[in-house]
């Protein structure tokens, strides 16, 4: 449906309007409370760009989408993923038993 919408957005500016109204503002809302909350508590970096760090989070699932590859696609597992790939990073990492 995502991609529908959004191929149909210029015939259908009012939909799409209200389906990011109603539905994608809500949850990129949540999740931007859940960023300050990270900040508050010291869990994130206070220079963080939170509006560019929820776009970073979510854009993979929709990158998936956008293309059609979701036969495979948990979103609960590939969130997981996600976030643990944008908080630990990229960089290795010392193996177990070193600092």
């Amino acid at each position: 449906m995502l991609r529908a919408l959004n191929a149909e957005a210029s015939k259908f500016p009012s939909l799409h309007r209200r389906y990011f109204d109603e539905v994608v503002a809500p949850r990129r809302a949540v999740l931007l409370g859940l960023l300050a909350r990270g900040v508050e508590r010291g869990e994130i970096d206070a220079d963080v760009d939170l509006d560019l760090a929820a776009s970073v989070l979510v854009a993979p699932i929709l990158s998936r989408v956008a293309s059609n590859a979701t036969d495979d696609l948990d979103p609960v597992v590939t969130s997981r993923q996600i976030t643990d790939l944008v908080f630990k990073g990229l960089g290795p990492r010392p193996a177990p038993g070193q600092a």
